[in-house]
Order: C-alpha cells, then structure tokens, then sequence
C-alpha cells in the first residue's frame, strides 16, 4: 500500500551500489589490461623481427 497512490523512491542498499561500482570497475580494468597485454605481444613481435633482419645482414 503506497501512500496518497504515489510510488515510493526506489532504495537501492549502499552495499549492492558497491558491488555494482567495484564489478563496473574490475571490467574496466580487464579490458584495458587485455589491450595492454595485445599492445605489449605486437611491441615484442616487432621486435624480435627488427632483431632477425638485423642478424641476417
């Protein structure tokens, strides 16, 4: 039963807020690292090719 008919504001606990914030953030974190870690692969690739070209010469 709502009072005068008007919808009570929805109460979100602090807590699930918290859960959501550190879930949104460990996502983040995950895609930035795996962009790094390609990042870092394709640096170590060019690399060892620049180091292959410069033993055959």
């Amino acid at each position: 039963m709502w009072v005068n008919g008007k919808r009570p504001p929805l109460m979100i606990p602090p807590l699930v807020m918290l859960i959501v914030i550190i879930g949104i953030a460990v996502l983040i974190t995950m895609v930035v690292t795996s962009n790094q870690t390609a990042h870092d692969e394709a640096l170590r690739a060019k690399e060892s090719d620049l180091m292959q070209q410069l033993k055959s010469k």
